[in-house]
């Protein structure tokens, strides 16, 4: 049941509820803080990420160091430093991230020697109506798009997929934009029946997949069939009810403790 008090559930839209219920709504605001991906790129014996105009860098003497060691020394490094941001690492991952430790900030990071940066998040990023979004490990009263694929399948950061609001869509859209702002408050299904609009032609018997990493015109948060070599990952407990072909509505029930 519907236990948002300003918000009119769009039927047959983005985020549109279907029927009456059982749907479970919960809130959280987007916390789109500036964030950056930062991937080493080989195993190597000098690798340099810049972080607002500050050069942090790894070297080795002796042989070529992993990929996976690298990343965990510069996000240490970046971590010890008095930048106003904080590095994320996950062990035996190549890659790790950079978050701004206030909303709305602007970070700019290079990959300047040995490594490739791909901005995963704006700081003022709007989160658009019908994706899926997890929830801040910094703040529980916060949410996001997901950027690695722990955000989608670890049942305790997945929240669910952005209720449409009718009111918020006539005021971003009349100033060019859609979805919630930066900070704003968006209502989340976690349980029930909602529509999206996927990348892909989806099936009943297809898995409803989360985007974690952009591809081309893709977004964070996007839903399709498939993994995307890597670039999505199956959201649990979450299933096509109304198949539908790519850029079309699709009926998905998604049932999140």
């Amino acid at each position: 049941m519907q236990n948002t008090v300003n918000d009119r559930m769009a039927v047959g839209l983005p985020g549109g509820l279907y029927g009456i219920g059982p749907h479970n709504i919960i809130s959280r605001n987007n916390y789109s803080k500036k964030l950056d991906k930062v991937t080493i790129d080989a195993d190597d014996t000098t690798t340099v990420v810049t972080v607002n105009s500050t050069a942090y860098t790894f070297t080795e003497s002796g042989a070529s160091e992993l990929k996976a060691t690298i990343a965990e020394y510069l996000t240490g490094l970046i971590n010890a430093g008095a930048l106003p941001v904080t590095a994320y690492y996950t062990a035996t991952n190549d890659y790790f991230t950079i978050e701004s430790d206030v909303s709305g900030t602007t970070t700019t990071v290079v990959g300047t020697t040995s490594c490739t940066v791909v901005a995963q998040i704006g700081n003022a990023a709007a989160i658009n109506f019908g994706l899926f979004v997890c929830q801040d490990q910094e703040d529980d009263e916060k949410a996001r798009v997901p950027i690695v694929t722990t955000d989608v399948s670890n049942v305790l950061l997945a929240r669910g997929i952005v209720v449409h609001n009718q009111a918020v869509e006539q005021f971003y859209q009349s100033a060019g934009g859609a979805g919630y702002a930066l900070n704003a408050e968006m209502p989340i299904i976690n349980r029930g029946m909602v529509w999206v609009v996927p990348e892909t032609t989806m099936a009943i018997t297809d898995e409803v997949f989360a985007r974690f990493t952009v591809s081309g015109v893709t977004v964070l948060g996007g839903i399709r069939n498939d993994a995307d070599s890597g670039k999505a990952v199956a959201i649990p407990y979450t299933r096509v009810v109304r198949s539908s072909v790519a850029a079309a509505l699709c009926l998905i029930d998604i049932n999140l403790p």
